[in-house]
């Protein structure tokens, strides 16, 4: 049975989910960082002028543990965790912070303009917390490929401007989908770096760099088959040649340094130019024996 190609992106959550806080924690960079798990995956919660809960949801253990260290960091106490078996995905995780009143007004956490048009640590931060609960990054095979989902499509396009101006790279904001895009290696590269994912980027740079070589050493074999087909096709036209004009009244009219030449390509058809011309004596370089060769077609195509 073949083996399914698996993508990057358990790898880089697993690396990511057992990130360090911080020694000690900086508090905006857990802030931005959850901060993009909540606009990526979270949900706000008031019933009627009851307290404000906020919260976000994944399939993945190592994520929602992240989610839980966050919180409890930024809060001072542990959120609440709750699973639910079943699916096509598997057990979804909730993590969920009760009177979130204060955390949702430190520094606009939810609204995350000062992120996305923050400081690079900031927004390397919160696009960490968005790629750990909707983000994936594929393995550069055909095509590098990555994507960040977001819930508004105009925090996608703010996203995509911020990567543009902060790392010097083209992401694509697709606002239907609410999404940002790369779809280059020196930005998915990018991205893996400033979000922290160092072991992630140095496997996806390995890949790439060996699809590169696959493809150069590709590209020059199809020149060197394509060169041997012409400098083939050349002899076995010149070869021809020679044979009309060989033992005809036109062959009298060649010198013998042409004679020489075109004796020596017969008995040589598989040489190069510069081969038949090192037989002559002297010897001659193959723009003269092209040269030579060239006056017997002409020859040869006299009817």
């Amino acid at each position: 049975m073949a083996r399914t190609r698996v993508g990057l992106t358990p790898v880089i959550r697993a690396e990511l989910a057992n990130r360090p806080l911080g020694s000690p924690p900086v508090r905006t960079a857990l802030l931005a960082e959850f901060s993009g798990m909540l606009r990526a995956g979270g949900m706000l919660h008031r019933a009627g002028d009851g307290p404000l809960d906020l919260g976000m949801t994944t399939n993945d253990p190592a994520v929602a543990r992240r989610a839980f260290r966050l919180a409890k960091e930024l809060t001072g106490r542990a959120p609440d965790v709750a699973s639910r078996a079943g699916g096509l995905r598997g057990t979804q995780f909730r993590v969920l912070v009760s009177d979130a009143g204060d955390l949702v007004g430190d520094d606009e956490l939810w609204a995350t303009p000062r992120w996305v048009q923050g400081s690079r640590r900031e927004l390397g931060a919160f696009l960490r917390g968005a790629l750990l609960v909707r983000g994936s990054v594929s393995r550069p095979g055909a095509a590098s490929h990555a994507e960040l989902s977001f819930s508004a499509a105009s925090l996608a396009d703010d996203v995509a401007a911020a990567m543009a101006r902060a790392w010097g790279v083209h992401a694509h904001a697709d606002r239907h989908r609410a999404r940002v895009v790369l779809s280059s290696a020196q930005a998915v590269g990018a991205l893996l770096v400033e979000v922290g994912a160092t072991q992630a980027f140095l496997v996806f740079d390995n890949e790439r760099l060996a699809r590169d070589l696959r493809r150069e050493a590709s590209r020059l074999a199809n020149a060197d088959a394509a060169n041997l087909a012409r400098v083939t096709g050349t002899a076995r036209r010149q070869v021809a040649a020679i044979r009309i004009v060989l033992g005809t009244k036109r062959w009298d009219t060649l010198d013998e340094e042409h004679r020489d030449t075109a004796l020596a390509r017969l008995a040589n058809p598989d040489l190069s130019l510069a081969d038949v011309g090192e037989l002559l004596d002297p010897p001659v370089g193959k723009t003269t024996v092209h040269r030579r060769l060239a006056r017997v077609e002409e020859l040869a195509a006299v009817r």
